[in-house]
């Protein structure tokens, strides 16, 4: 497939400005199929989904949660990269632009620094590749499609998108001992799952164990 690259006269404001110009921030939520639900907030640049493929499930069961965050625009956008700490489920990270946790317990936007992040993969030590750190993002057109850019380099051609299936979590046996752990089903109650993305947008969905 053949990229058009076209030279764009860069206005000087920064994005968040032209964020603030163009906020929209409608959120919508569509039924899926088997008790599921497609969540869905758009600020009028890119639109952030949460997928739930149900929001019921028994002890054992697995959930499918997916979350995105897709470019609505028509050509490429180049964004300077500064540090997003976005919350990412795998243990080196991802450079993705979306971010996804989930917390037991029903919270919102108002009290969600109070809740703690669920462990989603096994605690243990972990040998991360070395990557060099983008210093730009490119945005590709209509799309959840995003090339990683280092001095003008395209380092790595990625997706903005989250996708797990979850069944439980995993819970630290001992803080002197971080590398140790059980895993543990879902217990029977409600859970949060918050999707954040680069541009301060978020979405809070539930699921409940039964």
């Amino acid at each position: 497939m053949k990229i058009a690259y076209v030279l764009i006269t860069v206005v000087l404001v920064s994005i968040f400005a032209l964020i603030t110009v163009k906020q929209v921030d409608s959120m919508r939520t569509t039924p899926l199929g088997e008790g599921g639900q497609i969540y869905e907030v758009n600020n009028g640049l890119t639109t952030l989904y949460l997928v739930l493929n149900t929001t019921k499930i028994s002890p054992g069961e697995t959930i499918r949660i997916t979350a995105m965050m897709f470019y609505d625009g028509n050509q490429p956008m180049l964004i300077n990269a500064t540090h997003s700490n976005l919350p990412s489920p795998y243990p080196c990270g991802d450079p993705l632009l979306v971010g996804l946790e989930v917390f037991r317990g029903y919270y919102t936007s108002s009290n969600v620094t109070d809740a703690r992040p669920l462990l989603l993969y096994k605690p243990g030590p972990y040998f991360c590749p070395v990557i060099m750190v983008a210093n730009q993002y490119r945005l590709m057109p209509l799309s959840d499609h995003m090339r990683l850019i280092f001095q003008g380099r395209v380092l790595e051609n990625v997706s903005n998108e989250i996708s797990l299936s979850l069944s439980g979590y995993w819970i630290t046996t001992n803080s002197s001992t971080p590398f140790s752990g059980n895993f543990t089903t879902f217990q029977a109650g409600v859970y949060t799952v918050e999707a954040v993305d680069y541009f301060n947008q978020s979405l809070f969905e539930y699921f409940t164990v039964v």
